[in-house]
């Protein structure tokens, strides 16, 4: 794949949440989006169906969006017990290093030169979600600017939310590099 410079690129995200549909795309229409790159490893929603990928993805092409799923490449809950700590952790220092996971990124990098997109998972926190903690970090790391829609509509760029929590150099190191949260099994895991 060819290699597209980040340099000047900006990726936005957004969590859905509990968002209603149409709230969620007038925030996505408020930042000029185009497309939307859904990055959610298993996009059914038992709470929000309507976020389900199956309704999702047409829905959005119906308000006028784009919509392209990366989820398999670029999900925060991978299949395989290497990329888990003994807690249920995404590990994500082996993620970064797959190269199927550089070629999402980089496909982000090639529609983000051509389309204003955002990444979408479900979490509204991004300080919660592997868009910031993972993928956010693998693009910022490349020269993309990213810049996260929180629900209320403004934007926090990376480095202030990266800031915000107190995230360096050494958060990338070892065993630090994880979810915030348990993954395997899902977000419930006990």
């Amino acid at each position: 794949m060819r290699r597209v410079s980040a340099k000047s690129l900006t990726v936005w995200t957004l969590g859905h949440g509990m968002s209603e549909f149409d709230d969620y795309t007038e925030i996505l229409a408020d930042h000029d989006i185009e497309l939307v790159i859904d990055i959610r490893s298993k996009p059914l929603m038992r709470f929000a169906p309507r976020f389900n990928r199956g309704r999702l993805a047409p829905a959005l092409v119906d308000a006028g969006f784009q919509y392209v799923y990366l989820g398999d490449r670029l999900g925060g809950r991978p299949t395989g017990d290497r990329y888990y700590d003994d807690d249920g952790h995404t590990l994500y220092a082996p993620l970064n290093a797959e190269s199927w996971f550089t070629e999402g990124i980089e496909r982000v990098e090639q529609l983000a030169a051509e389309h204003n997109v955002a990444l979408t998972c479900i979490e509204e926190e991004p300080e919660r979600c592997h868009r910031h903690l993972l993928v956010g970090h693998a693009l910022e790391s490349r020269g993309t600017d990213v810049q996260h829609i929180r629900r209320a509509g403004y934007l926090e760029s990376h480095a202030e939310l990266d800031q915000r929590m107190g995230v360096t150099a050494a958060s990338f190191i070892g065993g630090a590099w994880r979810s915030p949260m348990p993954m395997k099994g899902g977000h419930n895991r006990a």
